[in-house]
């Protein structure tokens, strides 16, 4: 979202400056681990939690037009979990003759 359209309040019949949003503040934490099992594979496991004073969230939307205001406070926590390997493909080349 463009900072210029957030520090506007829209409505239908006009449209004026939005001086009471705050700027968001986050805190995050997040602890993971790495493991790799066999030659070409590697998991990772990671944990998070994110915290948010004054996020941006939108009020009112209407005509294309979105209304924000601050959201006192959100959490957010979760889990990623990703599994890379090499991936070997091999090819064989084959030609087809037509007579």
């Amino acid at each position: 979202m463009p900072l210029f359209e957030a520090a506007f309040d829209s409505t239908r019949s006009s449209t004026k400056l939005k001086l009471a949003l705050k700027p968001s503040e986050s805190k995050d934490i997040e602890i993971g681990t790495k493991e790799f099992t066999g030659d070409e594979i590697q998991v990772n496991l990671n944990l998070f939690r994110i915290t948010t004073e004054n996020e941006l969230v939108v009020k009112d939307s209407a005509f294309g037009r979105s209304v924000y205001t601050n959201a006192i406070g959100t959490k957010r926590t979760g889990a990623e979990l990703s599994i890379e390997s090499q991936l070997v493909i091999i090819f064989q080349h084959s030609s087809l003759t037509r007579c």
